[in-house]
Parts: structure tokens; C-alpha cells; sequence
């Protein structure tokens, strides 16, 4: 049905561009007005010049005009101080131009918390995207959509898994136990972060799934900008928040005019996706030939089965987006509509979405009130297989189809699968004989109303709520010969509830000609509510029936059941001062408390305080005087910043009944008493980073050279540990703030951004990021904390990473490997007495990463591509720790070609250590994308119509044996995170994309 809906598509497509070129070429009457982008107010003067002729007009005193030109013809908008426009003439009668303040200037509005700025008047470190920096392709989450754009921000996506979730750390890790996910708000609502992806019965072998990302309900056409805030001074609006960044997403909104009609827009695309490349595991004949070479009389059953053949796929995807749009000079409304049908690329996974959103704003009373609103609505359905961040020697999916005999076949004679064991597994059936599901709904909405009290004086108020519900449905048949109790069915269930209620006041005055002064004065209150619920039922023998449809078939004796409920409330104050004295010398100062339930009753409140300031050099004379500069700004900013992200309720005491509660004896009887599970601490505080900032932003040649430097440099303290307690206690561990403990990271930004031609018909744009980042542990208060488990066969109980003082986290810490000595038996480095020495291993922290993006318009045709890569950073590759040693084979895994010709023995423990630490760098093609945009009479019904064409992760460049060395998966052990660790990492696929964006 999905390709019969692909010919349909293109079959739509071919008509739609016949129907287009009917419309071309005939002079028409243009009018409209010209306005300021920031703040609205129409220009007068404005020069429109149909470009490459003498013919033209000016905006008389309400910035109107009216021009006759000939359709197709490209008419330049230009005004001093403000960026040059040019817009293609199509069927267009009224044209209204919103002209932005040069770029080196900075005079361009960003998003900032609580408000916008003049870009010319932030003093803080930031960054912003629009539509054009997204990277393109199939992209479903904003994370995805950044990756590789900004510096400082580093985006690994877990896996390639459709909804895959992604690890985002922006300036570093700066936490080991708390969460270190930066903030998001979206249009004004601060998002609980959090893992949404409910739980599920899991077999031998196979233990809990990847998360998915929280953010892939969003529809990435409706979102127009997406701006990070990286320093103190920019975050700390933020406060107790604000300590991992604050990443802000606007949506899309109608645009405003005296009179704008409603723009209908449609975009389509179809993907096919393939696996990059195979893993180079031995054939059949490679298997028997080397079985054979050392003796080892593995099973030989004559087929010729590629497993993974046998997995993977080649998957299509399929998006549809309707939006319709306008507005007037008091009003302007945004609807859209969104469907993706995402195929994985391992057989029966993919993703499939339905988003809904509609935005509005009303002027009132003489503009003194504006109603606004943002609603959000989004359907998911998730569908998995068998697939493990960690497990045991058995394996899921990908493990078996890589251990797998090739020898073996798919399926028996009479048409059941071929299952050689309860630990041999086949991959295929594991896939077809598994019904994995999971359905979430969510709402996000708020609605807003500011009032001018005065001219100066205004008031907001904002009430959100944010509501999810998630439930997975996971059936596993009772043929598949390693379940224990016959067919098992599972339903898990959460609940998320967030609900925001802020209000505040914001003062903005030009005192008089040199002095202007914006103040902000607010309080906000949150609350999160979350509850969830699970059922396990096995004993399924009912051939023909769905599990979840029939619970009664299962045996309940054996049922398994839970649920959870738990709420956190956080109320805040916060102001902030910004003042300009003569347009050069700029200060903004920030101040915020936050009180939430996560922390103990004496430290319920943490404060923190910023400072930033600027000096705008290029209005001073004597930088004006050299004649070099177009934009030049100093940046400095100080600030504190907190992590409220903690496990909840962990400064209050828990007991329960156990098996080793202990007992009351009243002399008759025995009854059981409490065991203390959790020793309280009502000291629990805020972990809180002080950041330092320094930045310079600069422009040349007319702006066609302009970009930023930042230094940055913080230390986090307070840390929280789970820490062994002080005896006499009650537990062994307790949860604490470490005073003395530090975590620093330092580093430099550099961005970027470039006109290097300017032609006609020809026009070459490049954007450079690059990042250096440092970190270190100081002063930890034991030796060291241990974390990420290793999985598989003869791996149980070895954990690969360390925090350790005087090191970065995710530093790799075992043995140094030095090969085989002459019976094929490994030989590590050794101390001076002989004993084997574990050492740094390296980081899985890069020490710096890059993007380039260039992109040409050649007269109708535009052509990009971007190129991101990362450096300096470690891989475990656990699946080759697993499965591909000489010991592995001799039980009948197959392995990589490498392995037959190592030189190791049969006899060998492959033990955890260099051996299979790999150099994680790359520079991979991220996107590559060529459109073509047709022109139109002025009575075309077709606005705009542009054919694209985009290629994703079309090459890579690295020394990494597995499927990519980008990936994450789970090994945190006892609560702290590891980082770069691979154990059957779910593929990223290699995408061809065919699109159509129309405008009517």
C-alpha cells in the first residue's frame, strides 16, 4: 500500500508541474508596505529597484509603494542599516517586505528567556537557527535538526532507531548523578525532560530497551527558530535549570500586515533508506573453511543464510505537511497538519506520526491587549523488535543475526522457524513472532495575554500544560523456544502531567537620548505530575489470538503488576535589568529563586545571580576611523546556574518490608517490622556551576564576513553522590552534596559565516563551527566511581568507565592491550611486580568537533551541503567484546574476517581492554541537497513550487570497525551514565530523500 501511495505521489507531482508552466511572463501592478522586522514600524524611503534595470520606486512616508513590473523579475529592497532583500516576482498583486538591521550590526531580534532582544544589545553567549542552518533530510526531532550547527553544542543520536533519543550536552558535562539534558522551552513552556518511553517484559538475554526521544512529537515544519543559550548570563533567568543551557524553540506564526492573505502550503517527501555497510562477518563457506582450518567440527547444516540480509531492510518514508497561514496588522493565525510514516531499516520498526498545531495572536483594545495562544497535538506509534541497550550472553536481534551459524537455515521444512536452541536464537523469528507497540499521545498548549498599562509598563500572563500519555503493548508468541512460560504479553503505562502558571511585569523606557532601561519582575510556579502502571502475564499456549486483546488465555497465578505516582512543584521569582548607555555600553543583569520539592527542608531555595556586559567598539570613533570593521562587540558574563534534574524525594527517609526487614517478637509472635531503604538528608541542595564567559563578535566587508569567539570556563559544585554513609547508619549509601568536589569544563567557540560570491545568478554562502572543549574531575572524595556495564558472554560484573580526580568523565579505565604472545594467549602491560596494570584507556568526550556548511543558488537551482565531524573521542565497542574472538567462534558465534587471521587462541579470555577501545573520530556528509524553484504568472493559483532532491550520511569517514562510531548506548551502572560505550547499536541509515515544498 505505502509504494502504491509513493506512485500516486509522483503521479500527482508530474501533473502539478505540467499544470505550472502553463503560467509565465506578463507585466503586473505590485504594491505594499515596507516595515521594521523587530519592532513593526513601517519605513519610509525604502529604495525597490527591479534589479539590473533603472527602473524603481521609494515607500512614501507609511512605508507604502506601488511598482509595475514584469512577472519574474527580481525586485531589491535596500535602506540604510538594514539587510538588502530580493524577491522573485510571481503572481503576487501585494508584496509586504519586513526588512531586518544589518547582520553586522547585530540588529537582528533573538529569542531570549522572557522576552527578545536587539541581537545588538545581548551581552550573553548565544546561538540561533532558523530554516535555512536546519539540517535537512529525514530529520523528525529538534535535536536532529541542530546537529552539527552550533558550536559548543554537541548532539550524539543514540542510534539509528526511528525516534531514536539523543544525548545533548551543551559546553560540556557538568554533572555525574543529575541529569544533564539542557532545558527546553518551547513557545514559552518550560518542558519536564524526561524518559516517556514506557517499560516492557523482557527474555533472558535481553534487557530494557533504548529510550526514545522525548521531543519527537513536534513536527519539524512548524518550528521557525531554535536558539541556544550557553552562559550564565544568558541561562540564569533559568536558575536552578539553567546549568546544562537552555535551548528555546519557536514556532511558526502567520505573518502580519494591513492586510496578508492566507498563504496554503504543502510539502511532501519520499525517502528509501538503506544500511550504510555490513559488518564483514564470515559467509558460510568462510565459517566451515575456518571451523575446518582449526578443528573445531562446528555444525554444518548447508544453507547459505546472510542474517543480516535476513534483519535489515530497505525502508521507505513518507511525511505529508498542510499549514495555512495569515494574518492583519492585529491579528495573524497558523494551522498545520502533519503526517510521517517512518519505515526502520531493521524489519517491522519505524515510526509513525500524526501532528496537529495551531497558533493565533489578537490585538485588543487599541493594541493594548494581545491575546496568544500555541496548541500542539501529536499521535505516535512506535513500533520495535527485540533490541537491548545491555544483555546477556544470548543476545537480541542484532546479536543473533551477527553470532548466528550462516549455515543455518531460516525456517524448517514445514514452514516454522528453525530455532537451533534457547540461547542460539533466530533473529528472524525473535522479529516476527514479537508485537512491540507503543502509542503516545500529547497535548502542549498554552495561552497568553499581555497588557500595555502604560506605554512603558507591560504585563503577561502564561498558563501551559503539557500532558502525555504513553502505553506499551508487547506480545512475545509462545513458539519463540526461549521463553520460559509459553507466551508472555505486557502492557505498561505512563502518565506526565505539566502545569505552568507565570505572570510578570516588563518595564522598557528610552530615558532620554543616550540612556535606555529594560527591567523584568516575575514569579512562576510549575507543578509535574507522573504515574504509571505495568501488567505481565505469560502462560500463553492459544494459537491464533493477540495476547493483549486476550489476557484470559495467560495464567495470572504468575501475573506481575506495579504502579507509581510521584509529584514535584517548583516556584520562582526572577528579574532582570538590562541598560544601554549611548548604544555602546551594555548590562544585563539577572537574578533568580527557585524553590522545588526535590530538596531538603533546609535548602529549599537556591538563588542565582548573573552579570553580563558589552561594549559595542564599532560606535566608537576610533575604531569607525580604520575603516576594517562593520561590527565589532567585547562580551563579558559571570553568573551561577543550578541542576535541580536529581532522582526525586532522595532527601526523604523510605522504608519498607523486605525479606530481610527486620522482626518484632512480642513474645507469642513474630511479625515483620521496617527495613530503612533510603537515610534522609534534609542538607540536599542544588548543584550549582559558576560560568565565566568572554566573546568578541566581529564583521567585515559589508558584512559579507561576520562571526563570533567565545572563551568559557565553569566548575560545578556541590556535587551530588550517593555516598557511603558514616557509621552508626541506618544504610550503607547516602545521598550528599560533596562541597569540596569540582567539575570543570573550559574551551573555545568559534562561529563562522561568509558571502564569498555575490552574483547575478550566482551566490556562494559558507558557515564554519568549531568547539574545543576540557574537562576534569578535582578533588573527588573517593577514588573513584565505576560505570558503564559491559555486555555479553564472560563480560558479567565488568564496568569500562570511571570518574576519577585529575580526569574527564567518561574516561575508559582497564588494561593495555599488547597482543598475543606465541600460544595466542593476550598479554597486557604489566607493573614491576609483574601485575597487570589498568590505566587511562582515554575519553569518550571529544576534544574538539567541526561543521561546514556551504550553499550556491545558481540562478533557479540551489545547491548545499553540510559536513560535521568530531575528534579526539574513545569507542567501546562491546559488540566485538561480545562476539568477535576466537574463544566466540569455537562455541559456534560467527565472527569478523579479522578475528580467523588474528593469531589469538581458542583458548584466550578476551577480557575487557584496549583491545577494543576504538578511535571514535569521523567527518561524515551529513546532507546534500539540490533544488530547483519554478516561476509563475501573476493569476497562477501556484504561489511557489520547489523540487529538492537530499542524500543523508551519504559518506564517513573513520577508522571505527562497527556499523558507527556515533552512538550511545546505556551502560550506567548504579545511576551514573557512561558515555560511548556500542553493544548492538541499532544502525544509521544512508537516506535518499525526493521532495516538493508548494505555496498557493
Amino acid at each position: 500500500m505505502k509504494r502504491n501511495n509513493c506512485f500516486l505521489s509522483i503521479l500527482f507531482l508530474i501533473l502539478f508541474f505540467t499544470t505550472a508552466l502553463q503560467s509565465y511572463g506578463q507585466n503586473v501592478q505590485i504594491t505594499g508596505q515596507v516595515s521594521d522586522a523587530f519592532d513593526g514600524q513601517t519605513i519610509p524611503g525604502v529604495s525597490i529597484l527591479v534589479k539590473n534595470t533603472l527602473t524603481g520606486t521609494t515607500t512614501d512616508l507609511n512605508g507604502m509603494y506601488s511598482i509595475e513590473v514584469e512577472v519574474g523579475s527580481e525586485l531589491v529592497y535596500s535602506f540604510i542599516g538594514y539587510e538588502k532583500q530580493t524577491i522573485v516576482v510571481d503572481q503576487q498583486r501585494t508584496i509586504d517586505v519586513a526588512m531586518k538591521p544589518f547582520a553586522t550590526e547585530l540588529g537582528e531580534v533573538v529569542v531570549v528567556g522572557y522576552g527578545v532582544q536587539r541581537k545588538s544589545d545581548v551581552t550573553g553567549a548565544t546561538s540561533t537557527l532558523d530554516d535555512e542552518d536546519f539540517n535537512k533530510g529525514v530529520v523528525i526531532s529538534p535535536a536532529e535538526m541542530m546537529q552539527g550547527r552550533i558550536s559548543g553544542v554537541q548532539v550524539t543520536t543514540n542510534s539509528g532507531e526511528p525516534g531514536a533519543g539523543s544525548s545533548v550536552r551543551i559546553r560540556g558535562s557538568s554533572s555525574i548523578r543529575a541529569n544533564q539534558d539542557p532545558l527546553y522551552v518551547i513557545d514559552g513552556i518550560p518542558l519536564n525532560i524526561t524518559n516517556i518511553a514506557p517499560g516492557a517484559a523482557t527474555a533472558a538475554g535481553i534487557n530494557t530497551s533504548a529510550n526514545k526521544d522525548p521531543l519527537d512529537f513536534l513536527n519539524p515544519d512548524d518550528i521557525e527558530s531554535i536558539t541556544v543559550l550557553k552562559d550564565a548570563s544568558a541561562t540564569a533567568i533559568y536558575g536552578s535549570r539553567g546549568s546544562n543551557g537552555v535551548i528555546l524553540i519557536t514556532t511558526k506564526k502567520g505573518k502580519i500586515g494591513i492586510k496578508r492573505e492566507g498563504k496554503l502550503s504543502y510539502s511532501y517527501y519520499v525517502g528509501i533508506s538503506k544500511l550504510r555497510k555490513k559488518l564483514d562477518i564470515l559467509s558460510s563457506e568462510g565459517f566451515m573453511n575456518a571451523s575446518n582450518k582449526y578443528n573445531l567440527g562446528l555444525t554444518d547444516m548447508g544453507k547459505k543464510t546472510d542474517w543480516q540480509d535476513e534483519i535489515f531492510r530497505t525502508a521507505i518514508t513518507q511525511s505529508h505537511n498542510l499549514s495555512y497561514s495569515g494574518g492583519t496588522d492585529k491579528s495573524n493565525y497558523y494551522a498545520s497538519f502533519g503526517y510521517l510514516n517512518q519505515d526502520g531499516i531493521i524489519n517491522r520498526t519505524g515510526i509513525e506520526k500524526l501532528t496537529g498545531r495551531f497558533n493565533a495572536s489578537q490585538k485588543l483594545f487599541d493594541d493594548r491587549l494581545q491575546i496568544t495562544t500555541h496548541i500542539s497535538v501529536s499521535r505516535t506509534d512506535d513500533a520495535r523488535v527485540p533490541i537491548g541497550e545491555t544483555g546477556g550472553y544470548e543476545g537480541d536481534v542484532i546479536i543473533s543475526a551477527l553470532r548466528g551459524n550462516p549455515t543455518f537455515p531460516v525456517f524448517n521444512d514445514d514452514g516454522s522457524y528453525y530455532q537451533h536452541s534457547s540461547t542460539y536464537r533466530n533473529p528472524v523469528a525473535m522479529i516476527d513472532l514479537t508485537n512491540d507497540h507503543t502509542y503516545t499521545n500529547r497535548i502542549l498548549g498554552n495561552i497568553s495575554a499581555s497588557y500595555k498599562i502604560f506605554d512603558d509598563l507591560t504585563y503577561k500572563l502564561n498558563l501551559g500544560l503539557d500532558h502525555t500519555n504513553a502505553t506499551r503493548k508487547m506480545s512475545q508468541n509462545a513458539e519463540l523456544s526461549y521463553l520460559v512460560n509459553d507466551g508472555q504479553a505486557s502492557i505498561a503505562n505512563i502518565e506526565l502531567d505539566n502545569q505552568l502558571m507565570e505572570h510578570y511585569l516588563t518595564f522598557d523606557k528610552q530615558l532620554n537620548e543616550s540612556n535606555h532601561l529594560t527591567a523584568l519582575l516575575g514569579y512562576s510556579y510549575q507543578k509535574f505530575d507522573e504515574k504509571g502502571y505495568n501488567l505481565i502475564v505469560d502462560g500463553f499456549t492459544v494459537e491464533g489470538v493477540d495476547y493483549i486483546d486476550n489476557l484470559g488465555y495467560g495464567n495470572y497465578d504468575n501475573s506481575i503488576t506495579g504502579s507509581f505516582k510521584q509529584q514535584n512543584e517548583l516556584q520562582s521569582f526572577y528579574t532582570r535589568l538590562n541598560y544601554s548607555y549611548k548604544n555602546k555600553y551594555l548590562l544585563t543583569a539577572t537574578g533568580r529563586a527557585d524553590g522545588s520539592t526535590k530538596f531538603g527542608e533546609n535548602n529549599k531555595y537556591g538563588y542565582f545571580p548573573s552579570v553580563g556586559v558589552a561594549w559595542r567598539l564599532i560606535e566608537e570613533d576610533f575604531i569607525k576611523d580604520l575603516g576594517v570593521f562593520d561590527n565589532l562587540k567585547l562580551r563579558l558574563g559571570w553568573g551561577l546556574t543550578g541542576n535541580q534534574e536529581i532522582p526525586g524525594k532522595i532527601s526523604q527517609l523510605l522504608i519498607g518490608t523486605t525479606a530481610n526487614a527486620n522482626y518484632f517478637f512480642d513474645g507469642e509472635n513474630l511479625s515483620t517490622g521496617t527495613t530503612f531503604i533510603r537515610t534522609p538528608n534534609p542538607d540536599i541542595k542544588w548543584e550549582t556551576t559558576i560560568q565565566t564567559n568572554i566573546g568578541v563578535d566581529f564583521g567585515f566587508f559589508d558584512g559579507r564576513l561576520s562571526g563570533s569567539i567565545d572563551y568559557f570556563y565553569k566548575k560545578t559544585k556541590d556535587v551530588l553522590l550517593l555516598l557511603t554513609s558514616l557509621a552508626p547508619a541506618p544504610t550503607a549509601y547516602m545521598w550528599s552534596n560533596v562541597p569540596d568536589m569540582r567539575i570543570k569544563n573550559s574551551g573555545f567557540e568559534i562561529d563562522l559565516r561568509g558571502i564569498i560570491i555575490d552574483k547575478k545568478d550566482f551566490l556562494w554562502s559558507a558557515s564554519l563551527n568549531f568547539t574545543t572543549i576540557s574537562n576534569e574531575v578535582q578533588d573527588l572524595p573517593v577514588d573513584l566511581i565505576e560505570t558503564g556495564v559491559a555486555s555479553g558472554a564472560g563480560l558479567s560484573g565488568t564496568r569500562v568507565q570511571i570518574i576519577k580526580s585529575g580526569y574527564p568523565i567518561g574516561t575508559f579505565w582497564g588494561k593495555q592491550f599488547l597482543g598475543y604472545d606465541a600460544d595466542g594467549i593476550s598479554i597486557y602491560k604489566k607493573d614491576a611486580d609483574g601485575n597487570d596494570v589498568k590505566e587511562d584507556l582515554g575519553s569518550a568526550l571529544p576534544k574538539f568537533t567541526l561543521g561546514i556548511n556551504n550553499a550556491f543558488t545558481i540562478n533557479k537551482f540551489d545547491v548545499s551541503f553540510f559536513i560535521n565531524g568530531v575528534f579526539g573521542n574513545k569507542v567501546y565497542n562491546n559488540t566485538a567484546n561480545a562476539l568477535f574472538s576466537m574463544p566466540s567462534f569455537s562455541k559456534g558465534n560467527n565472527v569478523t574476517e579479522d578475528v580467523i587471521t588474528s593469531g589469538e587462541s581458542i583458548d584466550n579470555t578476551p577480557e575487557f581492554s584496549s583491545r577494543f577501545i576504538e578511535d571514535g573520530a569521523f567527518i561524515r556528509l551529513s546532507t546534500a541537497t539540490v533544488g530547483y524553484r519554478l516561476p509563475f504568472k501573476e493569476n497562477s493559483w501556484i504561489r511557489s513550487l520547489r523540487f529538492y532532491v537530499t542524500g543523508s550520511n551519504l559518506f564517513l569517514i573513520t577508522g571505527y570497525s562497527g556499523y558507527d562510531p556515533e552512538v550511545n548506548t546505556n551502560g550506567e551502572y548504579d545511576g551514573v551514565p557512561s558515555i560511548g560505550l556500542d553493544y548492538t547499536g541499532y544502525p544509521r541509515a544512508r537516506t535518499i530523500q525526493f521532495g516538493v515544498n508548494a505555496s498557493f
